[in-house]
């Protein structure tokens, strides 16, 4: 059996069909073996019918397997296919439409290996589709409803009512009447309330729960239920051999957002089902823990899902479970390949079997060519780099954050902030309302958005309405005011890492905008912003922390993050993922320097930022090279590790060796 919790339009329950049917066409290419088990089946499960006719039910099946096996009027490949549907197959998704078009995939991929007549009178020879109700469903996957599974064992009506409702799933599937069809139908819905029924009499469940399942009507093409349960909509008690997926993927921050996705959020809590939510879980990690808790005894759950399942902190429970309680046999890091059009994160995918440890993982990649490939065992003692966060490394080398894991950190010199959020909560304006081309009375601050800086320039400065009645107060998120009237780096939040700094212009910054001020900048204020970021990110006290801020000059740390160095360290912070959030900043290693060591960077800062404020986009490709040449040698890189960060490094071997002790 295999199920795709969210399944979407079909893709991939279709993908697994297609290679079932490739399997069964290489290990039995005449079909004899599959109709025999199909033949097989059918009178074991007539024998188990509550038909008042045994044998002619038996007939029946037996008559329905010789025409969907009849080489004359099908495809040897429709008998596959139909049979593996309705035994194998099984898909779920929030959406009522996605699953009716999964649905309408399974119909024509039966319908192409039909061979038609010119018999109108016979449906030019189309055998009626099967109906797909039992096999593809519209429910909330990760919400369960709430009663004791084991209930369906408790008592004869409930043995009897459970047994009947499975034969009756088996009998509308392949019923061709439409007669037939709604008497199944009519059956089917008062089985199940019947069973609601007895299962609600036993005493151990809540008449909400049981209302909940005897009011799911497979039948209604609109709905989607609340709940889900493999028991009840499937009849599947002994869990799935494989469970597949490419499950959504949103961040907490948006769930929070938005009230629909707030409210599942916290059912999802609330059901206390799922071991692996930590901290701002990202919807994709209940995915993952679901899948293996729908997996029979050494089935496998493999999911695509973002590459920050592998170092993100929202993910750590999930790791350390899947190391230590599951067998993560694969994974295939397809980190920096491009898999989904609109996604804004590169990929893994988790092989996961429901059996305990082996100790390693085998580390797939892929190719240029797109195949992938088993690249190398990785022993878990090396896929946990970091005992404290269990970040795993995917590569075959000792990886670099472990060798400046002594280092401090950017947000040990700084607080780090995101820019405002300006429209307005109760809808009174947008940004659009408040920002202007022009300086005027009321627009008198210069305001800047992630799309008007680059690396150590500000190319665009708009005018922000502010000191108002509606700007900073009323805006949904408006920081705190001294933010802004001190000097800060300031960052983008998407792609590539661009850098710049804000001495005295006093920019208002926009959301999309990441913010550093160092702490000695700040030391007289107090707020929540700054107690929250204190108790939750910080091993030093805050008075701790305004001292070391003393020790290095902003325009030092502007150097190291618009380096090449710089950048590496954020690659190996937000690994693959495409956002630039306030974590991965903060966590950026920084290496410490004396005076004497900063002035040089120091220097070359002030020199590209002249540059760049008489020339806009002027070259200082030579400037920069400069300081790349001194952090690589503060983080203590040795030359082929410096190619490996930039191939393209302008620096040989000897002028790296050479220079640097000249330079001292």
């Amino acid at each position: 059996r295999v199920l795709d919790p969210a399944c979407g339009s079909g893709a991939f329950p279709m993908g697994i069909l297609q290679q079932l049917v490739h399997v069964l066409r290489q290990l039995d290419p005449k079909n004899e073996m599959w109709k025999d088990f199909m033949i097989d089946l059918a009178i074991e499960q007539s024998k188990l019918a509550f038909a008042q006719d045994e044998e002619t039910e038996r007939k029946a099946r037996l008559a329905d397997i010789e025409e969907a096996f009849n080489t004359s009027i099908n495809d040897p490949d429709y008998a596959r296919k139909l049979y593996l549907i309705e035994h194998c197959i099984y898909g779920v998704d929030i959406q009522p439409i996605a699953v009716q078009i999964s649905k309408l995939r399974f119909f024509i991929s039966l319908v192409v290996d039909q061979k038609p007549t010119n018999d109108a009178i016979h449906n030019f020879g189309i055998r009626p589709l099967p109906n797909l109700e039992s096999k593809f469903v519209a429910a909330n996957t990760l919400i369960p409803v709430g009663y004791d599974a084991s209930l369906f064992e408790s008592t004869e009506t409930i043995l009897s009512k459970k047994t009947r409702l499975k034969e009756l799933n088996h009998q509308i599937f392949l019923a061709k009447r439409n007669v037939d069809k709604q008497r199944l139908k009519e059956e089917i819905k008062e089985t199940r309330k019947e069973l609601a029924k007895a299962i609600e009499d036993t005493g151990f469940v809540s008449q909400g729960a049981a209302q909940l399942l005897a009011n799911w009507d497979m039948f209604d093409q609109n709905a989607s239920s609340p709940f889900f349960d493999t028991e009840w909509m499937f009849g599947v008690k002994d869990g799935f051999d494989i469970v597949i997926g490419n499950p959504p993927y949103i961040s907490a921050p948006t769930q929070i957002a938005d009230k629909v996705l707030a409210e599942q959020r916290n059912n999802i809590i609330k059901s206390k089902k799922y071991k692996s939510l930590y901290q701002k879980w990202d919807l994709y990690i209940p995915f993952i823990e679901m899948g293996t808790i729908l997996n029979c005894k050494n089935g496998v759950t493999a999911m695509i899902v973002p590459f920050p399942l592998t170092n993100q902190l929202y993910a750590k429970v999930m790791r350390s479970m899947l190391t230590s309680d599951y067998d993560l046999f694969e994974l295939v890091d397809l980190n920096g390949t491009k898999i989904f059009e609109n996604a804004t994160v590169s990929n893994c995918i988790p092989f996961i079997r429901k059996s305990a440890s082996k100790g390693d993982t085998c580390i797939s990649k892929i190719s240029e060519s797109l195949d992938i490939y088993h690249a190398f065992k990785q022993p878990h003692i090396d896929l946990i780099q970091d005992e404290k966060t269990l970040v795993w490394n995917v590569t075959n080398n000792e990886h670099k954050s472990n060798r400046f894991a002594g280092m401090n950190v950017l947000g040990d010199y700084c607080y780090i902030s995101k820019g405002m959020v300006l429209y307005s909560e109760e809808g009174l304006f947008t940004n659009k309302d408040i920002v202007s081309d022009t300086l005027d009375k009321i627009h008198c601050r210069k305001y800047i958005e992630a799309k008007d800086i680059e690396r150590y320039e500000i190319q665009r400065t708009r005018y922000i309405e502010y000191d108002t009645d509606r700007v900073p107060d009323k805006v949904s998120r408006p920081t705190f005011r001294e933010l802004y009237n001190v000097p800060k780096l300031i960052t983008n939040c998407l792609g590539e890492l661009k850098v710049t700094v804000d001495f005295n212009e006093h920019y208002i910054c926009q959301q999309g905008l990441r913010i550093a001020v160092l702490w000695k900048d700040i030391i007289s204020v107090n707020n929540k912003s700054i107690a929250s970021s204190i108790k939750k990110y910080s091993r030093y006290s805050r008075k701790e922390m305004e001292i070391l801020s003393n020790t290095l000059d902003l325009r030092y740390l502007l150097g190291i993050l618009a380096s090449q160095m710089g950048r590496e360290l954020l690659t190996l912070q937000r690994a693959g993922d495409y956002h630039i959030v306030p974590e991965h900043i903060r966590n950026i290693p920084i290496a410490f320097a004396t005076p004497k060591q900063q002035q040089p960077i120091i220097d070359l800062v002030d020199k590209i930022l002249v540059a760049k404020k008489e020339i806009s986009q002027a070259d200082t490709k030579r400037l920069e090279d400069k300081i790349d040449f001194f952090i690589y040698h503060l983080y203590g890189m040795t030359y082929d590790e410096v190619l490996i960060v930039d191939p393209e490094t302008p620096i040989t071997r000897e002028e790296y060796y050479k220079n640097y002790v000249n330079e001292k």
